[in-house]
């Protein structure tokens, strides 16, 4: 039986049975004309962007008690997960198109999920890397990963494939710290022994570091270890 789990909670619980199984959407790069004078046509250019894509799942409602629940659940922004995929996850913002008064006397409940772009690996490990390795990007496009590692030189500087960053960690700090680079939020920074976040952007040189499908080797030099999550994603 087909089934949706949205943050945290199952369609099964919620005595929602789906009439027709859903599937995840795919993205397609949005494109814009370009016109250049002299041309008789214009050309189209990739801009980077991924609009949003909606699933819409038709359920039928179980038991009526259980519609306080649907509505209390079904809300909001969250992880969305479905069984046809269940190893993977998308960020979604979910609406209920008709009123509870509605839905009650119809005994049916459409679902909507407005879907971000991508869909992402559910339960992904974090990878270690001492000093240096290979790790595989499975997905269809590449991964923005969350890196964290704890200095032990001055210096620290990571390679992934082609993408090098140089940070310069020789900052009056005392004691270990946890230096953490961001890539999806476009973010560096340490933290320090209260738990505070101080941006280290202006320490840096290079680029943020991204993973492009199949191998990449990893190689760091000025930490003992680097753990990684990756980030693996689907168009």
């Amino acid at each position: 039986m087909s089934r949706f789990i949205f943050n945290g909670v199952s369609s099964d619980d919620l005595g929602l049975i789906i009439r027709t199984t859903p599937f995840r959407p795919t993205w397609t790069e949005e494109t814009e004309s370009v016109t250049i004078p002299g041309r008789a046509c214009e050309l189209r250019q990739r801009t980077g962007v991924y609009a949003n894509s909606e699933i819409s799942v038709d359920c039928v409602v179980s038991d009526s008690a259980l519609f306080p629940e649907i509505f209390k659940a079904l809300k909001g922004k969250g992880k969305l997960i479905l069984s046809t995929e269940p190893d993977k996850y998308m960020t979604a913002i979910c609406t209920l198109p008709i009123p509870q008064g509605v839905a009650m006397d119809m005994a049916e409940m459409p679902v909507s999920f407005d879907c971000q772009p991508f869909a992402y690996k559910y339960g992904e490990d974090i990878e270690t890397i001492s000093s240096n390795g290979t790790i595989t990007n499975g997905g269809t496009l590449f991964a923005e990963p969350i890196i964290t590692f704890i200095p032990v030189n001055s210096a620290v500087t990571l390679t992934i494939g082609d993408y090098t960053t140089s940070i310069d960690c020789a900052m009056p700090l005392s004691g270990p710290f946890t230096v953490t680079i961001d890539v999806p939020r476009k973010l560096m920074y340490y933290t320090n022994s209260v738990g505070r976040n101080i941006s280290i952007l202006e320490y840096t040189n290079g680029v943020f570091p991204v993973f492009e499908i199949g191998e990449n080797a990893v190689d760091c030099t000025g930490a003992d270890s680097v753990n990684i999550q990756m980030n693996q994603r689907w168009y």
